[in-house]
């Protein structure tokens, strides 16, 4: 689950894809994520950087908190934010088979269900 801060009218998206390796936006960079499995999320809608600070268009920096590593989900990676959006790598157990990602508000939260 990730936790997005910020103003009431910032509405964070996302889209999301299994991988067949974890592999760092842009660069290509292979990333050392625990994991048999590899979901690569991008959350959308964010400004750049994550120290909390404001980007030319008014937007507070993604400082959320990524929570719920255990069980089928054995590392989630943050990268940082660039033109918007941020990319999380999910490290899954080899059992996963399905997963489902859903948005929630109030506070905003972006789910990531596996199974």
């Amino acid at each position: 689950m990730l936790d997005l801060a910020g103003e009431p009218e910032q509405v964070a998206g996302w889209f999301v894809g299994a991988v067949p390796q974890p592999l760092q936006d842009a660069s290509g960079e292979l990333l050392d994520v625990e994991g048999d499995r590899f979901l690569d999320l991008a959350v959308t809608g964010i400004a750049n950087g994550g120290d909390g600070q404001v980007d030319s268009a008014g937007r507070r920096a993604f400082v959320g908190a990524v929570g719920g590593t255990g069980g089928l989900v054995e590392q989630v990676w943050v990268g940082g934010a660039w033109e918007g959006q941020a990319q999380v790598l999910l490290g899954l157990d080899e059992a996963v088979s399905e997963y489902r990602v859903v948005a929630l508000s109030d506070p905003q939260r972006i789910v990531v269900d596996v199974r």
